[in-house]
Formats: C-alpha cells, structure tokens, sequence
C-alpha cells in the first residue's frame, strides 16, 4: 500500500499538496542531512 492509498487520494493529488509544504526548504534540509553526520556517536563515550 502506498501513502497515497492509505491517505485515501491519488499520486498526483499527494505530491501536488505536499510538493507546496517543502517548497523553499531544500537548502535546510541539505544542512539538516549533513549535520547529522557531524554529531558524535553515542556509543563512542561508552566503555
């Protein structure tokens, strides 16, 4: 079952909605992603 099924709408109409909620976010996503891999393992200060 796809989003779109369980949403209870098509494809089109599930990227149409939500494509205009993230419009302009890409550039804060991409640092979002990268500063993930920036931050110190957890299990790094376990002995």
């Amino acid at each position: 079952m796809t989003v779109a099924e369980w949403a209870g709408i098509s494809v089109p109409v599930l990227l149409a909605t939500y494509a205009q909620c993230i419009d302009g976010q890409l550039d804060d996503l991409k640092q979002r992603i990268e500063g993930a891999g920036e931050r110190p393992d957890p299990a790094a200060g376990r002995a």
